[in-house]
């Protein structure tokens, strides 16, 4: 009996660390199934800007690396930031020529972007301020699409055609806000474009074209400009 009683003690306290054991390592997967949980279900963050990558007027995303001649050629063009009203980010193209369509359907401005991060950008607006890209970005908001103004976009123009182009995103931009617009403003631009050495086709077409649909201002106007000048920088 005496050899009984004195080994409960010991069975007691070797069942007691079990359990602890137990109960320790339960407690451990179950912190770290709830610290797993938490992470795949963190939403991905908005950028302020769209990438560092320059959209290139007249290139596609999959001409990602130059070769020496391309580069040579690219000393002739000039980058400049320019602030972008965002509609929407796909990790598929076609989710963006989908959304792409909806906006120009509705007579606003609309083009995807593919950029090096993996994702496609629907972009359908610029400006040279960024409090007038968030006006922009109000309008589709308020006919129920989506949309972040001031998005930060750094684009590569013609050195020659990077005043005219930025000028006339500026022009199409006020005549959506029901600015005014003068027509010396628009003669002005014209007559810069005829100074340059930039063949008639790309970024100078397009130009062209969105100051011709500027000569009678309105926001339909404004839109469809713009709708020019982001045609050539997909």
């Amino acid at each position: 009996k005496g050899k009984a009683g004195a080994a409960k003690p010991v069975k007691k306290v070797a069942a007691t660390i079990a359990f602890a054991a137990v109960i320790g390592t339960g407690l451990g997967l179950f912190a770290l199934n709830i610290s797993g949980n938490k992470e795949a279900s963190a939403p991905a963050s908005l950028d302020d800007s769209l990438g560092s990558q320059t959209a290139k007027a007249g290139d596609t995303s999959a001409e990602k690396q130059s070769s020496g001649a391309e580069k040579q050629a690219a000393q002739t063009e000039g980058t400049y930031k320019t602030y972008a009203v965002q509609a929407g980010k796909f990790s598929n193209e076609k989710g963006a020529e989908t959304l792409t369509e909806q906006l120009t359907a509705k007579g606003y401005s609309a083009v995807s972007l593919s950029k090096d991060d993996g994702y496609t950008y629907v972009i359908a607006g610029l400006a040279g301020d960024k409090d007038v890209s968030q006006q922009l970005g109000q309008l589709l908001i308020d006919s129920d699409f989506e949309a972040w103004g001031g998005k930060e976009l750094s684009l590569s123009i013609e050195s020659d055609m990077t005043d005219s182009f930025k000028e006339t995103a500026e022009l199409a931009a006020k005549a959506i806000l029901g600015e005014d617009i003068t027509k010396a403003s628009v003669e002005k631009i014209e007559k810069s474009l005829g100074k340059t050495e930039a063949s008639e086709g790309g970024e100078k077409k397009a130009i062209l074209q969105a100051l011709k649909e500027l000569e009678d201002p309105s926001a339909e106007a404004g839109w469809k400009a713009q709708q020019e000048l982001l045609a050539v920088i997909k």
